[in-house]
């Protein structure tokens, strides 16, 4: 892992979507888990750094009884990439789309320790 670079990449399940594009992306993997992101950030508001990524998926507890986990992906200036567990904060109360009981999260990614911040963060 190169830690002198902060220009890192996040990508959720391995893609990502242009910054500016407004839309939501689809990470789904039917039948188990529904998943969409919307924005990511990054926080490093008194706790260790890491990137917070707004979406709707799946109730967690339902996608944890399939034994679904969800992760992010870092990928580095340098081309390598990390994978880091990802935890689900919710947010709302939920909505029925296309069949699917979709809750409001933010999930968690934290930065793994030696990650260069004091440089911009590109995230995605």
């Amino acid at each position: 892992m190169d830690t002198g670079y902060a220009d890192v990449l996040v990508r959720w399940l391995c893609s990502g979507r242009a910054a500016d594009d407004g839309s939501w992306f689809n990470y789904s993997v039917r039948p188990l888990v529904e998943i969409y992101a919307y924005s990511a950030f990054y926080d490093d508001r008194g706790h260790a750094p890491m990137v917070r990524i707004m979406g709707v998926s799946t109730v967690a507890d339902e996608y944890r009884k399939r034994n679904v986990t969800v992760y992010c992906v870092l990928r580095y200036k340098n081309g390598s990439a990390q994978f880091v567990l990802s935890e689900p904060d919710d947010i709302g109360v939920g909505s029925t789309m296309d069949g699917y009981f979709l809750r409001e999260y933010i999930y968690g990614c934290p930065l793994p320790a030696g990650i260069n911040t004091n440089h911009t963060v590109v995230v995605s």
